[in-house]
Order: structure tokens, then C-alpha cells, then sequence
């Protein structure tokens, strides 16, 4: 059975049967991929899902909105637009799914280096037998490790590796300055939309 994948905003979507696919909430120029696809087709492009999109009513033109009188191809553009906008930065920032750009994963680890620094100032200063205030530094370690490796995840799946990768000695590093693949690669299209 044909197993289906969809982009959504910046994450990737499945795998789901033909059926879930249709009762998703897809566009026309939502990008599917299934095995046997060499790249990620547009939906409105794939005959199995032609019968989804006859049933859908043409795009809301607005006055006053600068889209009326747009080709339908430019009204999703400029969807895809703002939701790209929309998206905010550290959304899903516990997940390891889809892609970040460099941007994104540098911000993270300034933000978990700065917390590092103020929690030692906090463990010096602190009592050695205040054990609530130990325990929650200990989750807050937790915590961060989870996201800088949920994000270190996604900067891996932005240059087209698994996200293992991250725990190859300065590949972290690597990651900060090296660009990510252009265009959509399995792990989701690109955060910065090319």
C-alpha cells in the first residue's frame, strides 16, 4: 500500500493512506511525496487526488486586498506567504521534525549558552542543601537539552542528514556557518521558502 507524505507550513506530514490524505486539509499546491517520486510533486498535479480539488470553490477574491484579479497560482503564493510569516520562530521548538535554518539553530544556542552561564552564577551562589531549588535547575537542564537537540535535529534535517548527525564531534559547529539544500528534501521544504 502507497504510503503518502504532505508539507505542511514547515513540517512534513504522514505517512498516511490515500483516503487520510483526502480527508486532510490539503491545497492544491500542497507538496506530496510517496516512494517512487524522484522530488515532491504539487497535490493539484497528481491524479489520484484531481477528484479532491474539482470539489473545492475557487479562491476568495477581496477587494481592497491587492488579491483581487490575481492568477490562483499567485493567491497561494501569497498564502504560503504569510504563513510563512505567521510561523513563529521557536514554534514546535520540542520537536525534531522538519527544517531550521541557521538563523534559528545559532539563536537557540546563544539563548541555551546564556542560560548555562546565569543557572552556575545561581548553583554558586545558592545553599547546598536547598534541594528544591537543585530540582529545578535539574529539569530546566532537561528541558534544554531537549530543545538544543530537538533544533539540532532540524538544522541536520536542513542540510539533508539524520539528525544523529549533530552528535559527530563539531558537526555542531559545522552547522552554524554551512547553508542548508535548497529547494524540498525529504525531511520538508526549505525554512526560507526557495
Amino acid at each position: 500500500m502507497r504510503r503518502y507524505f504532505y508539507a505542511k507550513g514547515n513540517e512534513q506530514v504522514g505517512p498516511m493512506t490515500l483516503e487520510e490524505l483526502k480527508n486532510a486539509d490539503i491545497k492544491p499546491d500542497n507538496l506530496i511525496w510517496y516512494e517512487g517520486l524522484s522530488n515532491w510533486e504539487p497535490a493539484g498535479g497528481l491524479e489520484e487526488l484531481k477528484e479532491v480539488f474539482e470539489l473545492m470553490p475557487p479562491p476568495l477574491e477581496v477587494e481592497g486586498s491587492g488579491l483581487a484579479g490575481e492568477s490562483e497560482k499567485s493567491f497561494h503564493k501569497s498564502l504560503n506567504s504569510l504563513e510563512r510569516k505567521k510561523r513563529n520562530k521557536f514554534s514546535e521548538i520540542f520537536s525534531p521534525e522538519g527544517r531550521i535554518g541557521r538563523t534559528e539553530y545559532g539563536l537557540t544556542i546563544i539563548l541555551a549558552y546564556v542560560f548555562i552561564f546565569i543557572a552556575s552564577i545561581i548553583i554558586q551562589e545558592m545553599d547546598p542543601n536547598n534541594g528544591i531549588l537543585a530540582m529545578i535547575l535539574l529539569v530546566c537542564y532537561v528541558l534544554l537539552f531537549i530543545i538544543i537537540t530537538a533544533q539540532g535535529a532540524k538544522r541536520c534535517h536542513d542540510r539533508g542528514n539524520s539528525g544523529w548527525f549533530q552528535f559527530i564531534p563539531f558537526y555542531g559547529f559545522w552547522m552554524l556557518f554551512a547553508p542548508g539544500e535548497k529547494g524540498i528534501n525529504k525531511y520538508g521544504p526549505n525554512p526560507k521558502g526557495l
